[in-house]
């Protein structure tokens, strides 16, 4: 994958995603909550039509800061952010390749922290 590519990539992740979850949990305003929600849920179905290739990562076949980038607030969204930052249009359970991918990064995580 072209550098421009990882780029914007991972900058769509940073705003979106890890930054969106919480301009959506923390938001008084119901106008900026639906907008970081819709953005947030956007990219959850662009990221899950991105995975859709058969591609074990992000960018191809391997892990990469990306995926760094992308994995701990995937991690924490069914058992936190899906209640708590109310962040509940889907589970990344409902998006088979993005479940597979957060499976896939979690048992690679995992091995690595022992």
């Amino acid at each position: 994958m072209p550098i421009h590519q990882i780029h914007d990539l991972n900058e769509r992740i940073y705003t979106a995603i890890n930054n969106g979850a919480y301009k959506a949990g923390f938001s008084s305003d119901q106008t900026f909550f639906k907008t970081a929600f819709d953005a947030y849920f956007e990219t959850l179905e662009y990221l899950e039509e991105h995975l859709s290739d058969g591609r074990p990562y992000l960018t191809g076949n391997h892990f990469s800061e990306v995926d760094l980038r992308l994995f701990p607030t995937l991690y924490r969204h069914d058992p936190v952010y899906y209640v708590r930052m109310k962040l509940n249009g889907a589970r990344i359970l409902d998006y088979p390749y993005l479940w597979r991918w957060l499976c896939r990064v979690s048992a690679w995580a995992a091995a690595g922290s022992s």
